[in-house]
């Protein structure tokens, strides 16, 4: 009756259904309420069933954990770890609001003392299986894969628990490759699509088969979380980049443009997807995706980056410094190729100012050197450019710099003489 009532809408007859109940002193049936309560999301009308319930039976200890899971719900968090304090070691439902505050603690980001509360649960009721289970997600969480593991192949192999065995083969699967044990985790990815298939559950496991270096195998659970669920963007960038470990360029290629069909917002599958295109030597749509990456993600610096290489190798120097002259976020790499189109649209102190300006940042990489010695030569600062010449000759055989040097000394040979 009351769950059709909270269906339909029709709150007043709750109400009055309630109060009457709680005058009538039908507490069980009021209890039995709460349930429904709880289902539909009215924590505020169960939590006022308990405290209700409280002044009848005041050393009942189920009805201040029940109250204090309702005040959680609530966020009124003070008030749930007050009655909670009335739970005390005697009592059976001591476990109980153990894990109601260990899961309030873990919601909270306070980790240990979540552990302190789950491992007293533990200590007093170490065969229960909710107690078990619930060790077993903290320990995860808190990164203690092999014990977490143990405690879930307990409970696969107990006879008392209720959890089913696709849960807990889930866990076994996700917890060891979330500890990097990927090759451990494929015979539990197995069982567990032997008896639930799920789109989560195949691309974790072909994830799990790519981290093994499996890629041929990887290929057709990929492509059966698509075929489960065709829009499940990450298995297309998945997908694709296993064909790009096969070398299978042009399929990976073809991957990615099918994923955007389905997510034209997707910044990594246009990331992935321009990556590709220029091993493919398909600089125009390299570039259009990079572009679309920057319409999405202004301040995405990878595709940024990709773009000013693209431009620069095209000559294109205007949309260069279009892309990076206002940027504020510029890296000296993306610094390094406005130098290099300021120069070449002969915007000299600009160029200069910037490559002078990047000098520490760029002092091991060749390519900027040679670009800012002959930038100094062209300019007629030769004997600026020496230091980054005697660099270069560390780094590199390079004769035109070795000639260069040899040719600066005699200059400063004549000129002593003289």
């Amino acid at each position: 009756m009351i769950e059709q009532w909270l269906i339909d809408g029709e709150f007043e007859k709750v109400d009055q259904w309630l109060e009457e109940k709680e005058q009538q002193g039908r507490f069980d049936e009021l209890y039995e309420a709460s349930e429904a309560l709880i289902q539909y999301g009215f924590f505020e009308r169960a939590a006022s069933i308990f405290q209700a319930m409280r002044a009848h039976f005041p050393h009942e200890a189920q009805l201040f954990v029940d109250e204090a899971s309702m005040r959680f719900e609530l966020g009124e968090d003070e008030v749930a770890l007050e009655l909670l304090e009335h739970v005390s070691e005697a009592d059976e439902e001591y476990v109980q609001a153990l894990l109601t505050l260990a899961d309030y603690y873990e919601s909270n980001g306070m980790l240990e003392l979540a552990l302190q509360k789950m491992e007293t649960a533990y200590e007093l009721l170490p065969h229960e299986p909710i107690v078990q289970y619930g060790y077993a997600e903290l320990l995860s969480q808190l990164g203690k894969y092999r014990e977490a593991i143990r405690l879930y192949e307990k409970l696969l192999h107990s006879k008392e628990s209720d959890f089913d065995e696709a849960t807990l083969l889930s866990r076994i699967a996700m917890t060891l490759s979330e500890g990097a044990a990927y090759e451990e985790a494929l015979p539990y990815f197995e069982r567990l699509l032997a008896v639930e298939e799920l789109p989560a559950t195949q691309f974790a496991f072909a994830h799990a088969l790519f981290q093994t270096e499996q890629y041929e195998r990887a290929i057709s659970p990929l492509q059966r979380t698509i075929e489960l669920d065709p829009d499940y963007y990450a298995a297309y960038t998945l997908l694709g980049q296993t064909y790009a470990q096969l070398e299978r360029n042009k399929e990976a290629y073809e991957v990615f443009e099918r994923g955007l069909t389905r997510d034209r917002f997707e910044k990594g599958l246009y990331l992935a997807a321009g990556k590709m295109a220029i091993k493919l030597g398909n600089r125009d749509g390299a570039i259009k995706h990079f572009e679309e990456v920057l319409a999405l993600d202004p301040e995405h610096l990878e595709a940024r980056l990709n773009l000013a290489s693209l431009y620069e190798y095209e000559g294109r120097h205007e949309s260069i410094v279009e892309l990076l002259s206002t940027f504020e976020n510029n890296t000296p790499l993306l610094d390094f190729y406005l130098a290099n189109a300021y120069a070449a649209l002969e915007y000299y102190e600009e160029a200069g100012n910037i490559y002078a300006s990047i000098a520490k940042d760029l002092e091991t990489d060749v390519d900027y050197l040679h670009r800012y010695a002959s930038f100094l030569v062209e300019e007629g600062r030769t004997h600026e450019a020496i230091p980054f010449a005697q660099k270069l000759l560390t780094l590199t055989e390079d004769p035109t710099w070795s000639d260069f040097l040899e040719r600066m000394a005699l200059e400063d040979d004549i000129d002593r003489y003289e």
